[in-house]
């Protein structure tokens, strides 16, 4: 079979892999549409740390079930499916804890085994959430970001009467973004492209802030009669989104920090002594996909407009060579098979 292969930082290639096994409790899936990420243009250059060489990259996967293998109960040969790309051990303590996405010995596709950039993968059955055939594979594949973005809103624990920031429009954010509203939630988000934010307002968004033109302490605080946000999501990862995200929220509120960076970063620590703020980490998701099937599947959450471009996979190095130009248009970009 073929896979879109990352041998080493800077080097992919279209090549023939063995097609992998489905053994007992295992799925065979044909994949039909997959997201390009912010991590594996990381994993591109070298930056992704937990990158396993050489791998099929891609992990934001819908397809279609080809084969399962025995006492498989979940799904059956046909079935659109989305993937949930964290492998998980189920026995270390932070699993029996029942926190499987931070699991001490975590592994996830096309990070650490080949991914869905390939004409087959195989995953275990819990990994596979079966989505209604009327959704088109390319909406589908952003099931992934949405369970990021739901992760992110339950670790928050964001409600109808909060005042969300979200401090970057990516797909990440929108996502958030989509999570926070169907939540009941006032949301203003921030970013440094107008075409980004043009998209945050067609997918809900309250309050749309240019960080090239607006002072966002200011509009938040204007927004809350002076109180400031009761929750801000950094979906950055940067040192200036990371302050943001600290000094607009109000006392007693949350601070989530999602964004990923290549480089370190961190917080000051007198805003959240003197606030006594509630701050938190969120990585992937924990038990999120069937809901986010659920919000798609019931049109509560439209993630289309976030996907600008749709590329054929025998064009997949052109998609990557896309999402690498910093194309202000291209927000998601998934390949379709």
């Amino acid at each position: 079979m073929r896979g879109f292969m990352l041998e080493a930082p800077g080097r992919v290639r279209l090549c023939e892999i063995p097609q992998p096994q489905c053994g007992p409790g295992r799925v065979l899936v044909r994949p039909r549409a997959v997201g390009i990420c912010g991590s594996d243009i990381h994993a591109y250059h070298g930056l992704q740390p937990s990158m396993v060489y050489p791998s099929a990259l891609g992990h934001e996967i819908a397809g279609e079930v080809a084969e399962i293998g025995e006492g498989v109960r979940k799904v059956k040969v046909g079935d659109h499916v989305v993937l949930d790309p964290a492998i998980s051990c189920g026995t270390c303590r932070t699993c029996l804890a029942g926190k499987p996405n931070v699991c001490e010995h975590l592994k996830v596709l096309g990070v650490h085994v080949n991914g869905g950039f390939a004409d087959y993968v195989a995953v275990n059955e819990e990994q596979v959430f079966v989505i209604p055939d009327s959704i088109p594979f390319w909406i589908a594949a952003f099931a992934e970001p949405l369970s990021i973005g739901a992760q992110a809103n339950f670790r928050a624990r964001t409600c109808a009467r909060d005042f969300v920031l979200v401090l970057g429009a990516g797909p990440i954010g929108l996502a958030t973004l989509a999570v926070a509203k169907d939540r009941g939630a006032r949301v203003a988000i921030v970013d440094s492209v107008p075409r980004r934010l043009e998209v945050a307002q067609q997918m809900g968004a309250d309050l749309t802030l240019d960080l090239m033109k607006d002072d966002v302490r200011e509009a938040v605080l204007g927004a809350t009669s002076g109180a400031g946000a009761d929750v801000s999501i950094d979906a950055v990862g940067s040192q200036p989104a990371i302050d943001q995200a600290i000094e607009a929220v109000k006392i007693g509120g949350r601070a989530v920090v999602l964004g990923l960076s290549p480089a370190d970063v961190g917080a000051r620590c007198l805003p959240i002594l003197k606030k006594e703020l509630d701050v938190y980490g969120s990585r992937m998701s924990n038990h999120q996909f069937e809901h986010v099937v659920d919000l798609m599947a019931e049109g509560r959450v439209d993630p289309s407009p976030a996907i600008t471009h749709r590329i054929s996979f025998d064009q997949v190095a052109a998609a990557f060579e896309l999402a690498e130009s910093k194309n202000v248009d291209a927000i998601k970009i998934v390949v379709t098979f």
